[in-house]
């Protein structure tokens, strides 16, 4: 105790000469101590008080402040405390742990002018935002070690933080952190200096500013790039959503208790999120009454309607919908049938969704195919160990938020573009667009598109390759599975073992917009980089394939190159929109047109609710397709003079 008296006393010696202090006192809700503050430490109180309000805290809480106790959206706040609890903020939306902020630190405490500046940082930023919000929780943790650090140091104010401080502060946090939270720290240091410079009116030094602004982006790059959500196998994604719905659907919920249908409900939860890439967090949250019918040209189209919480802000969540296909709409309807509820995981919290996804991939093993001798790199969540036939083998195991990676990824693969998939995800910032998606591109992610190809074939016998070399392609892949023993495509050969094979004999690269198949394992592509991009926009490289549900995909490209060849014939560059109108019409003649032939061609062999269905990212050509095939016939005809 006499210790920390010292401490205290010593922290008191530092102000200003001239400061008047303002002592806010207060017994501490659960303890006997007194809280203690001088809210005025180096004038800070009477400087913002004097000055043109700024911020929220300035126009209507100063007086409070001084008095001691607020009411922050129904919490009680003794401004002095160390301890802030907004629990009462707390709802269905922000499930996360922490709803405090604790003021207290190992060691030398936080001098009054840093304490009284970190709560009016945390203050305000409530106050703004009309909530708490998981941001400002970590931002409260990296400017509070911050905050230590210049004490360590002997800064006590702000003003005489020197670019080389800071620089140090973030060398010493590099040596025990990745550098994505290196950016962070920078962001939230930023957010506070610019925070002090409004509240004060003193100006932030420059070379403060440039270090914090500054970002290491070799490291970064490599950190981000590990840290990447990775891509699940698409072999255990279908074996995982046909396991979980031929489960849901062939039980009699009627004869469980609730116990029973609740596990049932978990598995809901975690179908719902392989088919709509939702957020782990949101699906929890989906409204009771979520599926909306509508009519687009007398065809019945479902979407679900759902909350996102993460990229809003304010005291409320908005409501967003996404597609939902037939077997989404199917189970939950079944589940309604015999469940009520405001939430479709009402009573479940995301810690027991995320430990009953990681039993059922440890129970359903030998069905999901997810056992290895050694772990598998594209599982993110730890493998479990485990003796299966007097051998040691690894159980591997995704994470929840696989899902999102993957969805967004076959939505990319199948022709999507970045705004539909964002619209679908749920994201606002256009930074965010194209985050989860996986360019197809490594070996790993090459083999996964044979497996989808073979498998594709294997359903659908009336399935063709698009391309100029599209029919002698088809039919090798024919050829191929046709030589093999039926037993073995329907389930008693491994998928895997089988897309080696095929890659063995024509090796197949994912590209944007289809893909590129080499005639034989043993042959050079005489297409390099350097050339690629060229002979892909006039449509040349022989070697190039593509399917009708890439439709999408080069409609997109379509308008995206009408853009361009307006622009060049407004200008009056004659040569340039030359250029261009002919790569439109190349790209049309070889790609688009040919696509919505088969497109039309599948249509009839199987009906259009069945590709609809099968084939989501066609649907908007589907009901667009007069329209397109007039845009078509329109550029075809079109000469630069008209």
């Amino acid at each position: 105790m006499e210790q920390t008296k010292n401490i205290i006393d010593k922290i008191d010696t530092i102000q200003s000469d001239n400061e008047v202090p303002i002592i806010l006192s207060n017994y501490e809700p659960t303890t006997d101590e007194a809280s203690r503050l001088n809210i005025n430490s180096n004038n800070l109180y009477n400087d913002i008080s004097s000055l043109e309000p700024y911020t929220i805290i300035q126009e209507e809480y100063l007086d409070l402040i001084k008095e001691n106790h607020l009411n922050v959206f129904g919490a009680d706040i003794i401004f002095s405390s160390k301890k802030w609890d907004f629990s009462n903020l707390k709802n269905d939306f922000n499930k996360y742990k922490q709803h405090s902020f604790n003021f207290n630190v190992k060691g030398e405490p936080l001098t009054d002018f840093y304490e009284t500046f970190l709560k009016l940082f945390v203050l305000n930023a409530i106050l703004e935002d009309g909530s708490l919000r998981r941001y400002l929780i970590n931002d409260f943790y990296f400017i509070k070690v911050f905050f230590v650090y210049l004490q360590s140091k002997n800064v006590y104010l702000l003003e005489n933080c020197t670019e080389l401080t800071v620089n140090d502060f973030l060398t010493l946090q590099r040596a025990i952190t990745a550098e994505t939270t290196i950016v962070k720290y920078q962001t939230a240091i930023l957010k506070m200096f610019n925070f002090y410079s409004i509240l004060t009116n003193k100006e932030i030094n420059q070379n403060v500013i440039n270090v914090l602004t500054k970002r290491n982006k070799n490291s970064l790059k490599i950190t981000q790039k590990n840290g990447l959500i990775k891509l699940l196998p698409n072999s255990f994604m279908k074996n995982l959503t046909k396991l979980l719905y031929d489960d849901i659907i062939n039980t009699d919920f009627n004869s469980l208790n609730n116990i029973e249908l609740k596990n049932y409900r978990k598995e809901i939860l975690i179908f719902i999120l392989t088919q709509t890439g939702i957020r782990p967090e949101e699906v929890l949250t989906i409204p009771y009454d979520c599926i909306i019918k509508d009519d687009l040209n007398n065809i019945d189209v479902y979407f679900m309607r759902y909350n996102i919480t993460k990229s809003i802000y304010g005291p409320s969540v908005e409501e967003t919908q996404t597609v939902a296909n037939e077997k989404v709409v199917k189970i939950i309807s079944k589940l309604r049938d015999n469940y009520k509820g405001t939430y479709l995981g009402d009573k479940i919290s995301y810690r027991q969704l995320r430990d009953f996804f990681y039993q059922y991939c440890e129970d359903n093993c030998s069905k999901l195919e997810n056992i290895s001798d050694l772990p598998i790199d594209s599982f993110m969540a730890k493998p479990l160990r485990k003796e299966i036939n007097g051998k040691g083998k690894y159980i591997n195991i995704p994470r929840l938020k696989q899902f999102r990676v993957y969805f967004d990824s076959e939505l990319k693969r199948r022709g999507f573009n970045d705004f539909s998939r964002a619209k679908l995800l749920g994201h606002h910032d256009e930074k965010m667009f194209d985050y989860y998606g996986r360019d197809v591109t490594t070996l790993e992610e090459d083999i996964n598109f044979s497996q989808i190809l073979i498998k594709d074939f294997i359903n659908d016998s009336s399935l063709k390759i698009l391309g100029p070399k599209g029919n002698i392609y088809t039919k090798r892949i024919r050829k191929f599975l046709d030589k093999l023993d039926k037993k073995k495509i329907q389930g008693a050969y491994n998928i895997e073992e089988l897309s080696q094979e095929l890659m063995n004999e024509m090796p197949i690269r994912t590209k944007l917009g289809g893909c590129c198949i080499k005639p034989y394992s043993n042959a050079e592509c005489n297409k390099n980089d350097n050339t690629d991009e060229y002979l892909c926009s006039y449509g040349l490289c022989e070697n190039q394939c593509h399917f009708f549900y890439n439709c999408m995909y080069y409609y997109d490209k379509f308008h995206e190159m009408i853009d361009a060849y307006n622009h060049n014939s407004n200008a009056g560059y004659e040569k340039f929109a030359s250029k261009e109108l002919y790569k439109i019409q190349q790209m049309l003649k070889g790609k688009l047109r040919p696509e919505l032939e088969e497109l039309n061609r599948m249509i009839e062999i199987n009906g259009v609710e069945t590709i609809k269905n099968n084939y989501p990212g066609v649907v908007e050509i589907i009901d667009n397709y007069g329209k397109i095939k007039g845009e078509i016939d329109l550029w075809m005809n079109k000469t630069v003079k008209n």
